[in-house]
């Protein structure tokens, strides 16, 4: 099986199946050199876009469950000063609330049913910032 980064080495996104989620941990120093202990879910994709051991990549990850005509969870996970603006107003765009620190920020929302703009005010967060480079 061939990764969809190694059928296309520029793909920027893509759709995909989450095979498995569930609640994990990571243990982790902080900045003030105490241990800390990181709650979130560790997801298992179909696929990815994502270079095995590429590294170098400066990805933003954005995650989303819920009805299309409710509500439901998100995540906005990668570089902290993008999510950091990025993660309130993704909130504010679907109409909900959350809080982040450390490149991730996760939230509920009302209105899944804005899940594309959502996806266009970060396709154009990341267009400026290429321009930018």
């Amino acid at each position: 099986m061939a990764f969809w980064c190694q059928r296309d080495s520029y793909a920027r996104e893509f759709t995909t199946t989450v095979v498995s989620c569930c609640p994990a941990e990571l243990q982790t120093e902080g900045s003030n050199g105490k241990k800390e202990v990181l709650s979130g879910f560790q997801v298992v994709l179909e696929d990815t876009v994502l270079f095995p051991e590429g590294g170098g990549q400066e990805t933003l990850l954005f995650l989303t469950v819920g009805d299309e005509k409710g509500g439901g969870l998100f995540l906005l996970a990668g570089p902290p000063a993008s999510v950091e603006t990025l993660g309130p107003r993704v909130a504010e765009v679907l109409e909900g609330k959350g809080a982040g620190k450390k490149g991730r920020f996760q939230g509920k929302a009302t209105k899944m049913s804005r899940r594309m703009e959502a996806q266009a005010l970060l396709q154009d967060y990341i267009s400026t910032q290429s321009a930018k480079e």
